[in-house]
């Protein structure tokens, strides 16, 4: 997930701007976040994301963070 980093550098992304996400609910940076169909993840909650979802752990954004219940696709 690092080249999402750096190609939010590349296109300018204020790297003092934060988020909030909607995973770990914590303040992180903007810059390397990712935006799930209106779901921003930090990009260390995105990374998580991602594994889950290669090993079928997770389908949607919405049931990694606990929007929708488990199974419901």
């Amino acid at each position: 997930m690092r080249i999402i980093v750096e190609e939010d550098r590349e296109r300018g992304v204020d790297p003092a701007a934060r988020i909030e996400c909607a995973r770990c609910h914590e303040a992180r940076p903007l810059i390397g976040s990712v935006d799930y169909d209106g779901i921003r993840l930090c990009n260390a909650c995105a990374t998580l994301f991602e594994v889950a979802r290669l090993n079928g752990k997770a389908w949607s954004c919405a049931e990694f963070v606990g929007k929708t219940p488990a199974g419901a696709h």
